[in-house]
């Protein structure tokens, strides 16, 4: 009994510690009941003893006191179930009461963890307000040093930081004035400059322009003297008996028959269609010249089998061709194209000066001797009407393989003509706006593997370059 009563006034202590403080709380959550679980074991454990036998030694007076136990027992025996009713009350009601301690030091927890954390925002809150406070502290002293500062000098240094900021104003308004007029003298000197300058570059250019001009009428004046030289020196040689220069055709000498040299075009320049695609290229630029006009009409010296014409004539632009092969006039004409069966210089110098808008020829000044090249630009210089544009494509050497070999599969062929040359002759003749095109490169496949160095690169460009080239000279 002495120890119920002692848990009884230990659970007594703790119910009136929950109207205690929070400190007072927070160290009854600390300690918590840790004899009521030893007090609930002890009466669930004595309940086995009730009625029970006593351990007892194996010696006469052991066994003496087995004796009367027993004899006890015997006499008590009716007390025994009570006696397991009660210990089974108290400790049901142990139970129950730890039970409800437990919710009630839960809940305790809650509120205390709940207290806490409004604690903490306050204090926060509290800290947040003592750093405004003092911000605004600080505030107020500033306004009042800043106060303290206007009043003192509006009472003792107004007039004098006043008489000082006009002066520095009207020194500074001075300084621009001046400023204002150096930079306005300077702009009239710069402008006279600009202006010297201007004069003097539109006179140079006037110079040039002049020179140019004179450049141009003192060839047109040598072509005039050339051509009237070589005139003199046919009619010389005729007389002589010496073959003229111009023995052999213009175009293509007499080395196969007009049939078997069309079908080695058919095999060695390609198929039309490819010969179409090829040429459609100069299109766009021939319709922004405006060629191709009964003003500017075109004239396409050694058409062969007349793909030019064709895409000429899909586009509506007036041209003729001229070929000195007369199975390829018969193929032409199949077509419906306008051509003429005559060797290509002797055509143009039938024709009137300044004449034509346009003269083409596709792979025909390489069939030309030198000699033959020269009049023929001559002439087509002539028959050009001011404006007028020469279009010459020709096989190019720069490519190692034209050069070396496939320029010489057409026997035909004279030697080849690097784009250098042929530009120079052009501008030697009195042509301007000479613009050399490279043409036709060989497929990708062609081409050896850039990883292998800047030698596969120098290959690539001289043995699998363009084949062909373009030049496009126009006349002043």
């Amino acid at each position: 009994m002495t120890d119920q009563l002692q848990f009884l006034n230990e659970v007594a202590a703790h119910v009136r510690t929950l109207a205690e403080p929070d400190a007072a709380v927070a160290r009854s959550l600390q300690g918590g009941f840790p004899r009521s679980a030893e007090l609930i074991s002890g009466i669930e454990t004595g309940q086995t003893l009730v009625g029970g036998l006593p351990p007892h030694p194996p010696t006469f007076r052991g066994r003496v006191g087995k004796a009367l136990v027993g004899l006890v027992r015997r006499s008590l025996f009716w007390y025994t179930p009570a006696i397991h009713a009660f210990q089974r009350a108290v400790a049901a009601a142990f139970r129950e009461q730890n039970e409800k301690t437990d919710s009630v030091r839960n809940e305790l927890s809650r509120r205390l963890a709940l207290i806490e954390k409004e604690n903490y925002s306050l204090r926060e809150q509290l800290r947040s307000a003592q750093g405004a406070l003092q911000r605004w502290k600080e505030l107020e002293n500033r306004v009042a040093r800043v106060e303290a500062f206007d009043e003192f000098v509006r009472k003792e240094h107004f007039t004098e930081v006043s008489n000082d900021l006009k002066l520095r104003l009207s020194n500074l308004s001075d300084r621009l004035s001046d400023l204002v007029e150096q930079d306005s003298a300077g702009r009239g000197a710069l402008d006279m400059q600009l202006q010297a300058l201007r004069e003097e570059m539109a006179e140079s250019v006037r110079k040039v322009k002049t020179v140019d001009q004179f450049t141009l009428s003192t060839r047109a004046e040598m072509m005039l003297v050339e051509r009237r030289i070589s005139a003199v020196l046919n009619e010389a040689r005729q007389r002589v008996d010496i073959a003229s220069i111009h023995d052999a055709p213009a175009g293509r000498p007499q080395l196969f028959s007009d049939v078997l040299y069309c079908d080695f075009e058919s095999q060695f320049r390609g198929s039309e269609e490819e010969i179409k695609e090829r040429v459609r290229f100069y299109i766009p630029r021939l319709e922004e010249l405006g060629l191709g006009s009964p003003q500017m009409p075109i004239v396409d010296i050694g058409c062969g089998r007349g793909e030019w014409l064709d895409i000429l004539r899909e586009r509506r632009l007036l041209a003729y061709g001229v070929d000195g092969n007369s199975s390829m006039i018969a193929t032409c004409r199949e077509k419906g194209l306008a051509v003429e069966e005559q060797d290509g210089i002797q055509h143009l110098q039938s024709l009137p000066a300044a004449s034509v808008g346009a003269i083409t020829a596709f792979h025909f000044v390489e069939h030309l001797p030198f000699a033959a090249l020269l009049s023929f630009i001559d002439e087509v210089l002539r028959v050009l009407k001011p404006g007028g544009l020469a279009l010459f494509e020709t096989p190019n050497p720069d490519n190692l393989l034209v050069g070396a070999c496939t320029f010489y599969l057409d026997p035909t062929h004279q030697r080849p003509l690097p784009s250098g040359l042929l530009k120079f002759v052009m501008q030697s003749r009195g042509f301007s706006s000479i613009e050399v095109l490279a043409l036709h490169p060989y497929p990708s496949s062609y081409h050896l593997d850039q990883a292998a160095g800047p030698a596969a690169q120098v290959l690539n460009e001289r043995l699998f370059g363009c084949q062909d080239y373009a030049l496009l000279a126009l006349k002043s």
